[in-house]
């Protein structure tokens, strides 16, 4: 397709979102506009994959991010071997308590020789999370319960790894909510097609660590590195 083609493809597969049909129709008239955003596609380059942010096949928008998460999944897929033995930690917190008690989990984790790493889905690309759940066999969710379900930035995460079909991986659960927490169903829930093993006991929690619930991460950090080293 050439340059306008492009365009028009564009407001076609993104007629739903509004904000981006705005910003393409207000470059309408602008040919020199259209022409830059539209010539290539963005590619990374020595510091990764830059871009001016806006709608378009060259510029960084949610479209280029997933394409590259797309494909950087497709090659892992590909290689070769087992995952590493480690864990992934990815935590969604509203007050602080979710992510509390993520980094005494961390910490315990590492303390028994466990490789970690951890992401905080609200500022974390997904792409990054996506990459370290491809590279360890295990996985941690953290989140608290929102209306009624998970949070919205870990369920967005959720429905990323199911999207890319990871299989095989051993996980657990820290759920949080005032008065009935329900995320750790929840996110169980959205995995079931990725048929994950639990490797530990779920952690409730009720805003804060309570009196008591350090031995629950802790008892959690037990069976994780065992199911890590077994």
């Amino acid at each position: 397709m050439n340059v306008q083609e492009n365009y028009e493809q564009w407001l076609k597969d993104f007629a739903d979102d509004q904000e981006t049909v705005r910003e393409l129709e207000s470059i309408r008239n602008d040919a020199a506009e259209i022409e830059d955003r539209f010539y290539t596609e963005l590619s990374f380059g020595t510091a990764g994959m830059r871009g001016v942010l806006g709608a378009g096949t060259n510029r960084m928008n949610r479209y280029n991010v997933r394409r590259a998460t797309k494909g950087l999944a497709a090659y892992l897929k590909q290689q070769p071997g087992a995952a590493e033995r480690g864990v992934v930690i990815a935590y969604a917190s509203v007050y602080g308590g979710t992510e509390n008690a993520a980094n005494i989990l961390a910490c315990r984790l590492r303390e028994q020789g466990v490789q970690v790493d951890m992401f905080d889905t609200s500022v974390t690309p997904a792409s990054y999370i996506l990459a370290a759940a491809f590279r360890f066999s295990h996985v941690v969710l953290a989140a608290p319960t929102y209306n009624g379900g998970v949070f919205v930035t870990m369920e967005n995460l959720l429905h990323d790894l199911t999207a890319h079909g990871l299989k095989g991986r051993r996980a657990a659960y820290i759920e949080n909510g005032s008065w009935a927490p329900t995320s750790a169903r929840g996110m169980q829930k959205l995995l079931e097609p990725l048929n994950w093993e639990t490797a530990a006991d779920t952690v409730t929690l009720r805003s804060a660590l309570r009196q008591g619930q350090q031995e629950d991460l802790e008892r959690m950090a037990m069976q994780l590195a065992e199911s890590v080293k077994a």
